[in-house]
């Protein structure tokens, strides 16, 4: 199977038309496990996926539910089936270790300029100081995607989250202070391992190739 194929979702439904709330029932127990990934595709802030939880706690079909509605609400212009089969499909890719899709159905990093990491700082184990300069301010506000592309687990992200009172900076600082000094998220802990994920969030793709240079001089 092509790599572009994998963990792919077809939902079935006109792609340039908007869900209505009782069509995207159908879909809740299917994908109800990825709400809170999905939640953050879809654009959400974590201050809504928040409150989200906060209400339902482990009613994980409801999540989905009250997401996909506040997704409706606040997205109005691009709340199309197209636009949540991508949300979908890229957080099922995220949970295969797979990079995102961009609109084009092909995967974002077959873009990415090929850049030689054959050097031996991409296999040194990242600093905290280096990390809270180069890294951190670039990516603090998708620090949770960060996190489930390093293959954090829910429980884990929540945990910081609420050690961190939700401040982004805090949250990322604390997750790469778990991820190079425990045996949490994904190996080898080094930064070829952390750039890899870091251009599997969609957002963060241009922004990665900064880090990259940045790296390279150390």
């Amino acid at each position: 199977m092509d790599n572009s194929q994998k963990g792919m979702v077809k939902l079935g439904m006109p792609h340039d038309q908007k869900p209505t709330e009782s069509e995207l029932n159908r879909f809740l127990t299917k994908y109800c496990t990825l709400w809170r990934p999905i939640g953050l595709k879809l654009k959400l802030k974590s201050s809504v996926l928040d409150m989200i939880k906060g209400s339902h706690q482990t009613d994980q079909r409801e999540c989905l539910r009250v997401t996909l509605w506040k997704w409706l609400q606040l997205d109005r212009d691009n709340a199309t089936w197209q636009t949540l089969e991508l949300a979908i499909t890229n957080a099922n890719r995220e949970e295969l270790d797979l990079p995102p899709l961009g609109s084009d159905g092909q995967p974002v990093t077959s873009q990415l300029e090929a850049t030689s990491e054959t050097d031996s700082v991409f296999d040194r184990i990242p600093e905290m100081g280096d990390l809270n300069v180069i890294v951190v301010p670039r990516i603090m506000a998708y620090w949770e995607d960060v996190a489930f592309a390093l293959r954090y687990k829910i429980p884990t992200v929540t945990g910081i989250r609420e050690t961190c009172h939700t401040d982004p900076k805090k949250c990322c600082q604390e997750l790469f202070k778990d991820w190079i000094s425990t045996e949490n998220g994904v190996s080898p802990k080094t930064w070829s391992t952390l750039l890899n994920k870091l251009k599997q969030v969609q957002e963060l793709f241009s922004v990665t190739k900064e880090i990259r240079r940045e790296v390279a001089k150390l």
